[in-house]
């Protein structure tokens, strides 16, 4: 499983979606694996850029349109708890990194940068 940072969600190696050359689609893909991932551990997202009810809008256009494709399996959309227990602390390790990130940029003086 991987983990896609900024909509919260996790997908599967095997889904393509790594390897779609549309922007577009792989940013529609991101609501879609992010409500999935709240089918899979029982939790909303914390993602930067979603919203439930859109989310779960979107994860249902996308099924109709492509009922076929592997994630919509039904093994990858329900309640799993070993999957739960495995996104939970791969989560908690992503904003420990994000907060360390951020803390490592607020110690920067951008303005002595950008004067240079």
């Amino acid at each position: 499983m991987e983990y896609e940072i900024l909509s919260g969600g996790f997908y599967f190696e095997d889904e393509g979606l790594r390897e779609i050359r549309s922007h577009d689609l792989v940013s529609a893909f991101k609501y879609v694996i992010c409500h999935r991932t709240t089918l899979i551990s029982g939790k909303s997202g914390k993602g930067y850029y979603t919203h439930s009810r859109f989310n779960k809008r979107i994860f249902n256009i996308a099924k109709r349109f492509f009922p076929n494709w592997i994630g919509f399996e039904e093994s990858r959309c329900t309640y799993n708890e070993e999957r739960a227990d495995r996104i939970a602390r791969v989560r908690k390790v992503a904003e420990w990194k994000m907060e360390r990130m951020f803390d490592e940029d607020d110690k920067i003086d951008w303005s002595r940068e950008t004067q240079e």
